[in-house]
């Protein structure tokens, strides 16, 4: 009879264990991981950053990723498609923050490696990422340093090298073909405070850039934006074309924010007042909106509802007085009908627009560090805001004279009869003793 072996159970156990951890380790251990060959960058988004909106279309905030490969739009309006990415903005003296998207190669890879992006003397990282599904993703990372305190313009591309390593930070490569395929690019600005303003369109934050760059003191900053509206020629950034202040059709200026003179590239004074506001908003400094109308209140509403008088803005010809009635309130004379006034084609220039309308029932201006701006008229500031020689400083600019709705009537008869229903004009009487305008900021 055979005697069977007797098994060890022990040694059996024992085996098993070390085949079992020999396979675990072999498995988690990186040289079993498929190594990376190549990395492209693909998308790059900023953020801690001030959305940007869009001048036209729709006005929403420019797309994220900011950056992204290959994309392209209608830039000029021409109808081609042009390279295109998002413009970034920051306030000064603040951390960027970057994260980015990849193409990885082969795409089962998953070696961890490490990412950096360098932009100068700016790096994001390095930052250890494990590849999966043929990507690689860069999380949100601060970069080495502060943007400068101060303006910048955004005149010159923030470009990002972007890097990998797969020995550790020992040697990097590109990501992407060459060193400039494996760079975004970027407008970025950077603004002298936290904008104020409720939308940050990109022509209002690119005039407020692009004219201060290196500069941290706000009076300075409001100086030379100002110097974009004083010579009447104001540019809309995205499709570019001239922004103007009215034009030869009235009916069909409608835009009294500026968001509406964006959009339709003209607008009314209330845009424009807002407009040259949100410049100054976006910088972070703070301005006061004035509604301004003239003294005189029609009798009754005019034809068209209108219950202010007018003011007449330079420049009018009077002749001949035909008229002496006495406003009721003012207790001043009007002595001109319509027909012995006449508006000078060659009058007051606005934005864009050599000879905006003549007379308007109200304006709008801003006030900031006790000057008077008329962003519609561009010109120089008037001062010292809220007294009667800065009120009339603007006045006597501004205004050739003014007009009050009248309905007279011969009281002899019975019933009086009306002998004159219409507006009477008089010229402005210069001088801070006698200021006829009207500065509210409240309309």
């Amino acid at each position: 009879m055979k005697t069977q072996p007797i098994i060890n159970l022990f040694n059996l156990k024992k085996a098993t264990t070390i085949v079992t951890l020999a396979v675990a380790a072999l498995t988690a251990s990186p040289i079993w991981a498929e190594p990376v060959s190549s990395l492209t960058v693909d998308e790059v988004t900023f953020e801690n950053e001030h959305d940007v909106y869009r001048d036209t279309g729709t006005q929403a905030a420019y797309p994220t990723p900011h950056w992204k490969r290959g994309r392209t739009e209608d830039v000029d309006g021409d109808g081609d498609q042009d390279p295109f990415q998002s413009p970034v903005c920051y306030t000064r003296n603040v951390k960027p923050k970057a994260d980015a998207k990849f193409t990885v190669s082969p795409a089962n890879a998953t070696q961890p490696i490490k990412i950096k992006g360098t932009a100068g003397s700016y790096v994001f990282g390095p930052v250890e990422v494990t590849p999966s599904g043929g990507t690689a993703t860069f999380p949100a990372t601060e970069a080495s340093q502060a943007l400068p305190n101060e303006i910048r313009p955004g005149t010159s591309p923030f470009n990002i090298h972007w890097q990998f390593s797969k020995d550790g930070g020992t040697s990097w490569s590109d990501a992407g073909s060459s060193q400039s395929d494996a760079s975004s690019s970027n407008t970025v600005y950077v603004t002298l405070g936290n904008p104020v303003a409720s939308k940050l369109f990109h022509t209002v934050v690119h005039i407020g850039c692009s004219l201060n760059a290196g500069q941290t003191n706000p009076d300075t900053v409001v100086t030379n934006i100002w110097s974009e509206f004083s010579d009447r020629s104001v540019n809309r950034i995205e499709i570019p074309a001239a922004l103007t202040y009215w034009d030869p059709n009235p009916s069909s200026v409608n835009a009294t924010d500026t968001a509406g003179l964006l959009a339709a590239g003209k607008g009314q004074c209330g845009s424009w007042a807002s407009f040259f506001q949100d410049c100054l908003a976006a910088q972070g400094v703070s301005s006061t909106f004035h509604y301004l109308f003239p003294v005189y209140q029609n009798q009754v509403p005019d034809p068209e509802g209108r219950s202010r008088g007018r003011l007449l803005i330079k420049d009018w010809t009077f002749g001949i007085s035909n008229a002496d009635v006495q406003d009721s309130v003012t207790f001043k004379t009007f002595t001109h009908t319509p027909s012995l006034v006449a508006d000078n084609p060659n009058g007051a220039p606005g934005q864009s627009n050599i000879n905006p309308p003549g007379w308007f029932n109200n304006h709008f201006i801003v006030k900031y560090g006790g000057k008077y701006y008329d962003p519609s008229y561009g010109g120089v500031p008037y001062s010292p805001a809220d007294t009667d020689a800065g009120k009339a400083a603007w006045e006597d600019a501004s205004l050739d004279g003014f007009g009050k709705y009248f309905v007279l009537a011969d009281a002899s008869t019975t019933p009086p009869t009306i002998v004159y229903e219409g507006y009477l004009y008089k010229a402005n009487e210069p001088g801070a003793s006698d200021v006829e305008t009207v500065f509210s900021t409240l309309p």
